[in-house]
C-alpha cells in the first residue's frame, strides 16, 4: 500500500486505484471475528492484493501482529511466495495450485528457505515424482491433498477409493508430511442467490468432513481447509477447527455485492478516473480509464 499526502482527489493522477482503509480493516476484522467466534483458523489468500500490508490486515486485523488466529497464507504463484518470504518474512506459505514437475526446483528453494512451505497434490503420478525429487534433494515436502468438493476444476474425487489410497500413501511416505486436505468452493461464484451459496458451503463442509473421517478411521489425522469469499462471508456453521481460506473479502467488489457476499458499503476499493470529454448529443462521457483499469466483466449478464 502507499498513502498520499493530499487533501483532494483532484490532486491524484488518474486512473488510480483508491482504497478506503477503514472499510478494508473492517472487512478483515469481521472475518477474523467469525474465525474466533466459531473456533476456526484462517489461512487467507493474498492474490487479490499481493501486498504485505494487506496480508497483515488479513492475518491480524492490523499491522501490529497482535492477534493469533491465522494459519499462514495462500499464494497463487511461486513469485508471490518469494515476495512474502523475502519481504514479509512469512514462514508458513501454501502454494494454492496443484504443483507440476516444472515447479519442483523453485518449490524446493522455498522449502529450504522458510519454516513451512506447502504444496497441493491431486495425482499419484505427481506424488511419486515429488518423492523421487525429495530423495535427491534430501528434503521432506509439506503436502495438502487437493479435494474436489464440487467445483470440478482440480482435486481428487473423494468418493473414489483412489483418493483414500493416495492419502494413505502420502501419510506413510518418509519424504512427504501430509498436512491436510484442501478444497476450494469456487463454484459459489456461479450462483444466483445467498441461499445457493450457503448450500454450497454446507455441501463442501459435509464432503470434507466425511473424507477426513474416513482417513481418521484409517489412522490418518488431517486438517481441513475449505472455503471461498462468498461461502466464508455468508456461512457460519463450519466445523470447529476448520481452516478457511477466503481472499477477495479484503476489498470485496461489485461482483461480490451482486452475489450477496457483501453490501456495497463493504466494497473497499474503487477506480478514480477523470472525465476527459463529454458528448451531449449522445449522452456519453469519455474517461481516462479503460478495460485494463476497470473490468471487462459484464455484471448484468452474470446470472
Amino acid at each position: 500500500f502507499s498513502t498520499m499526502d493530499t487533501k483532494h482527489l483532484s490532486d491524484i493522477a488518474t486512473p488510480a486505484w483508491i482504497i478506503q482503509e477503514n472499510i478494508l480493516k473492517a472487512n478483515c476484522k469481521r472475518m477474523i471475528q467469525v474465525v474466533k467466534d466459531r473456533g476456526l483458523r484462517i489461512r487467507p489468500h493474498i492474490k487479490t492484493h499481493k501486498t504485505l500490508e494487506g496480508a497483515l490486515y488479513q492475518l491480524h486485523g492490523n499491522l501490529d501482529h497482535e492477534d493469533n488466529v491465522a494459519n499462514g497464507i495462500v499464494v497463487s504463484t511461486l513469485k508471490e511466495a518469494d515476495f512474502f518470504a523475502d519481504i514479509g518474512n512469512m514462514q508458513n506459505i501454501l502454494y494454492g495450485v496443484p504443483i507440476s514437475k516444472s515447479k519442483f526446483e523453485h518449490a524446493t528453494q522455498l522449502t529450504k528457505r522458510i519454516s513451512k512451505f506447502s504444496v497441493l497434490v491431486d495425482s499419484a503420478q505427481v506424488f511419486s515424482e515429488l518423492e523421487d525429487h525429495a530423495k535427491r534433494e534430501g528434503i521432506q515436502w509439506s503436502v495438502f491433498l487437493k479435494v474436489d468438493s464440487g467445483y470440478h476444476r482440480a482435486g481428487v474425487d473423494p468418493t473414489k477409493p483412489d483418493a483414500i489410497e493416495l492419502a494413505l500413501s502420502m501419510s506413510r511416505s518418509v519424504y512427504v508430511n501430509l498436512e491436510g486436505i484442501y478444497s476450494h468452493s469456487g463454484h459459489a461464484y456461479s450462483t444466483s442467490s445467498s441461499s445457493q451459496i450457503i448450500d454450497i458451503a454446507q455441501s463442501e463442509m459435509r464432503i470434507m468432513r466425511e473424507f477426513a473421517e474416513r482417513l481418521k478411521r484409517e489412522g490418518v489425522m488431517v486438517s481441513v481447509d475449505v472455503g471461498s469469499t462468498p461461502t466464508c462471508s455468508l456461512y457460519r456453521d463450519w466445523d470447529q477447527g476448520t481452516v478457511i481460506h477466503p481472499g477477495n473479502y479484503i476489498y470485496y467488489d461489485l461482483f461480490q455485492a451482486e452475489l450477496g457476499s457483501c453490501s456495497l458499503n463493504d466494497v473497499a476499493g474503487s477506480v478514480l478516473t477523470t472525465v476527459i470529454a463529454s458528448y451531449s448529443d449522445r449522452n456519453q462521457l469519455l474517461v481516462d480509464a479503460g478495460a485494463l483499469a476497470l473490468s471487462k466483466v459484464n455484471l448484468e449478464g452474470h446470472h
